[in-house]
């Protein structure tokens, strides 16, 4: 889409029109910032708070389409003053006159008397931010030459705007705010939970002396009165006076913010004696809670943090609300583009029913359509990505992704997971597998990795009968496998791997696919890993419409395959695959009513390790005790490093012999970082010693990649 190369100035936001405002800030990536919104804006003019006679000169921005339609905002503002900015830029002010400059009149790009993280550049769903950009800063600039401002500031914005600016030459300035984060908690008592005993006892003291005669109201949408805001008003303007001298905000600003807003606004009110005594303002921002304003007349113990803190972190848990900023982003990666598109295709409806968008990317994407999700994603216009290997390319970029869910995660080499985690800051991993690589299996142990363990199978699974059978009786296992095909059952051949070519294992694929049709008929298929996207969903989809009777394949189908009429799994040669591989493969039978059997085809004489992995499937379908039986066998790997397998010198413990040992030094390991963070008490100090000592690597990459 063509822009126009200029910038349009409107000196109050009603010029640009609620409409064409809306149509920018209702991009998915931060619609539900508050702040952003025309509403917060307008009210701020409106009630004279953001006006050239409060200090705040509306110069907002926008940018046209050819066709004359608003596509990009800025809010912008000539600033008299540093006030209501919450960045206190005193000191600078002040070098700057002592140096002979003027500091004032200054730009600033920002929400007015907020510092809340929300984006300053809005782009309409449909523009490209890379072409907006540039057009809006450019704007911004020119601003500051002809008002003679001694320089540009873009408060609080988005990641993705700060890096992306930083990049065009403006200096970056950060600075510290601390969120509260709703994990999921039941209720309130859930949140106790997760706290040390001696924390959990101090904020239920507190909560109890602070409701002690005390009522307490939280209020949202049409429960909020004027009589409300009146007292409300009394306390922001006593706590005002007392903190910055003079209130930036004015009566009839609350009065327009609950006629415009009052869905979007959480007040929490206390009273005693009937008499009306605190309050505190929140906005509602999505599944965030923003708390902006505080003030009391009369003073009654620990009632400041009721009313600001536990009220507003109750109200979050009730609603499933979570104290983080808008625009935050998803990854779901998985091994192959079958199973991709599966979970695409499961997830898409749900989470569109929640304004939620997402999008497909795989290998098989290509030019056009492959750059219109790029900047899908770097816009953050798409919130949830699910994809292949082609989720951590170089050139896919996030605006803010803060969830990685890796299924499959045994598919995957450490450094792949990684490189996906790295693609925003402090992503939260989520990693899930039938049957967990040692390694996994490792930092379990050692308590770098929280378990949820799911053992029940889904409704309507059935058992699935395993046995080993010897090569020499391949022909036996031929027939009886004629004999269930010609009755109306479907089933799995695999093919054994050869070589670490696929050419070579492709070449056993169709040797074995053109002795079966000899034998079994023509209902023989056969898909691989060298075919291409399409010619693989012919053949599946073949196979699930009972087309083809038995599908021969290489270990493509390991993950992603339903077809719940499928009763048989042949593994030829299965000493040659691990436990993971064969417990993935024997899950591909068993998915409906009918009973399933598993056939383990080896060529005698075993190893002994070798006989261990098909002793212990043919005992058990528990993928956890599957996956503890391959640790054991063939070790946790480097719990800092790449390696997934494998037997590292332990100096100290070793995960088998000294399990309770290692999960009593994880409980102390917990008790000291949460008492004594900065290791400066006599023991703290003497586990510094042992840093050193011992080469420990705090904070490794590669160990959060699970």
């Amino acid at each position: 889409m063509s822009l126009k190369a200029a910038v349009k100035v409107s000196r109050r936001i009603a010029e640009i029109g609620h409409e064409s405002w809306g149509a920018c800030a209702a991009n998915p990536a931060y619609a539900a910032n508050p702040f952003m919104a025309f509403d917060f804006l307008d009210i701020a003019e409106q009630s004279g708070c953001a006006l050239e006679r409060a200090g705040w000169g509306p110069h907002h921005l926008s940018v046209e389409d050819e066709a004359g339609q608003v596509a990009a905002v800025m809010p912008l503002y000539l600033k008299s003053h540093s006030q209501g900015e919450y960045v206190f830029d005193h000191a600078w002010a002040d070098a700057y006159e002592r140096a002979g400059g003027r500091y004032y009149p200054k730009l600033v790009s920002a929400a007015p008397f907020t510092p809340a993280t929300g984006p300053r550049l809005l782009v309409r769903p449909d523009v490209d931010p890379l072409q907006a950009w540039p057009i809006l800063l450019g704007g911004a600039l020119a601003l500051c030459e002809r008002y003679d401002a001694s320089s540009l500031h873009v408060n609080f914005p988005t990641k993705a705007e700060g890096d992306w600016m930083a990049g065009q030459g403006l200096s970056l300035r950060q600075g510290q705010q601390y969120h509260w984060e709703n994990r999921g908690y039941a209720d309130f008592e859930g949140f106790l939970a997760a706290l040390s005993s001696g924390r959990r006892k101090t904020i239920r003291r507190e909560r109890r002396d602070a409701q002690a005669e005390v009522e307490i109201l939280a209020l949202t949408g049409a429960a909020i009165t004027e009589d409300h805001w009146d007292a409300f008003f009394a306390f922001y303007m006593d706590t005002g006076s007392r903190k910055w001298g003079r209130p930036y905000l004015n009566r009839l600003f609350f009065s327009l913010l609950g006629e415009r807003m009052a869905d979007r606004v959480l007040l929490v009110m206390a009273r005693r004696h009937g008499r009306w005594i605190a309050g505190a303002l929140n906005l509602i921002g999505g599944d965030c809670l923003y708390g902006r304003n505080w003030g009391a007349q009369e003073h009654h113990p620990f009632l400041h943090f009721e009313v600001c803190y536990y009220q507003a972190i109750e109200y979050a848990i009730e609603r499933g609300l979570k104290s983080v900023e808008a625009g935050a982003q998803g990854a779901l990666m998985v091994p192959t583009e079958i199973l991709a598109r599966q979970h695409f295709e499961t997830l898409s409806a749900p989470l569109s029913d929640h304004g939620i968008t997402a999008v497909l990317l795989t290998g098989r994407d290509k030019g056009l359509a492959r750059a219109d999700k790029l900047r899908a994603l770097a816009s953050g216009a798409v919130q949830v990505a699910v994809g292949t290997h082609a989720l951590f390319q170089d050139e896919v970029a996030f605006q803010r992704l803060q969830l990685a869910v890796v299924d499959e995660q045994h598919r995957f080499g450490v450094a792949e997971r990684q490189r996906l985690q790295a693609k925003g800051d402090a992503v939260h991993l989520l990693a899930m597998s039938a049957t967990p690589i040692p390694r996994t299996l490792e930092l379990t142990v050692y308590g770098d990795l929280d378990v949820s363990r799911i053992d029940e199978k889904p409704p309507g699974r059935t058992p699935v009968a395993t046995r080993a059978v010897p090569m020499g009786r391949v022909e036996e296992v031929e027939a009886r496998l004629r004999d269930a095909i010609a009755g109306g059952a479907q089933a799995f051949w695999i093919c054994p791997m050869v070589s670490e070519s696929e050419l070579i294992d492709l070449k056993a694929a169709e040797q074995r696919v053109k002795e079966l049709r000899q034998k079994i008929g023509p209902g023989v298929g056969l898909v691989h890993g060298k075919m291409t996207g399409p010619e693989k969903d012919a053949v599946m989809s073949d196979f699930a419409e009972g087309a083809i009777s038995l599908l021969v394949a290489t270990t493509v189908v390991e993950v992603g395959v339903n077809v719940p009429n499928a009763t048989i799994m042949v593994i030829e040669q299965a000493e040659r695959f691990g436990l993971a591989q064969l417990h993935q493969l024997r899950g591909r039978v068993g998915r409906g009513r009918r009973e399933s059997a598993c056939v383990l085809l080896y060529d005698p004489p075993l190893s002994e390790t070798a006989q261990r992995r098909l002793d212990i499937l043919r005992k058990t379908d528990d993928g956890f005790l599957i996956a503890e039986t391959d640790l054991e066998l063939r070790g946790g790997g480097d719990a800092l490093g790449l390696r997934q397998s494998g037997f590292p010198a332990y100096v100290f413990a070793d995960p088998f012999a000294h399990r309770d040992l290692i999960a009593a030094a994880g409980d102390d390991a917990r008790m000291i970082v949460q008492r004594d963070p900065d290791l400066t008490s006599e023991r703290g100090k003497a586990l510094r010693i042992l840093q050193e000592l011992f080469d420990w690597r705090a904070g490794s990459p590669l160990k959060d990649a699970g």
